[in-house]
């Protein structure tokens, strides 16, 4: 994820520092070390992609997250 990161880093630090802030909530709803775990385990077939968006967006919501907070994190 780093990559990623490095790259809106070029457009904005704001920016990265707010993808960051989502990556590391998406490893905590599924409590796993990282996001690139996740991804890993997506690409293995051992998660569907939509089902884990779904509980992922269901746990931001569940935590406080304000809706426009949930879009950027899940956009």
């Amino acid at each position: 994820m780093s990559v990623f990161l490095d790259g809106l880093a070029r457009r904005s630090e704001a920016t990265k520092v707010t993808y960051g802030c989502g990556l590391d909530a998406f490893a905590r709803c599924f409590e796993v070390e990282s996001a690139d775990t996740l991804v890993g385990m997506i690409k293995a077939g051992q998660l569907e992609a939509y089902s884990t968006l779904d509980k992922f967006v269901s746990w931001l919501m569940m935590n406080g997250f304000a809706p426009k907070t949930v879009r950027t994190l899940c956009v």
